[in-house]
């Protein structure tokens, strides 16, 4: 179980980096973008609840509480995010 859990971080942390770089190469949306930043905690606390073997009514309530921080940090990230158009195909750049 061990190496599954290891795996799942992995992924989680290599999201990021990668969607970025996506975003910014104009090849996702902004509204992708956003998807991936916002459900990437919700999502790592569901699996790692599975794997653990937690209470199904357990995984839940710490999903629901893994989108508090989301919904606290949306204003920032959605201004970090800008316009919502990739640098690179920004007019005058």
């Amino acid at each position: 179980m061990q190496p599954v859990l290891v795996a799942v971080l992995l992924v989680a942390v290599l999201i990021r980096p990668i969607s970025v770089r996506l975003w910014r190469a104009g090849r996702i949306s902004r509204r992708t973008a956003m998807i991936l930043v916002f459900g990437r905690f919700p999502a790592l606390v569901f699996t790692y609840g599975l794997i653990t073997g937690a209470a199904p009514l357990l995984i839940v309530a710490l999903s629901a509480l893994a989108v508090v921080p989301t919904l606290i940090l949306r204003g920032p990230l959605i201004d970090a995010l800008g316009t919502g158009t990739p640098p690179t195909s920004r007019p005058g750049r």
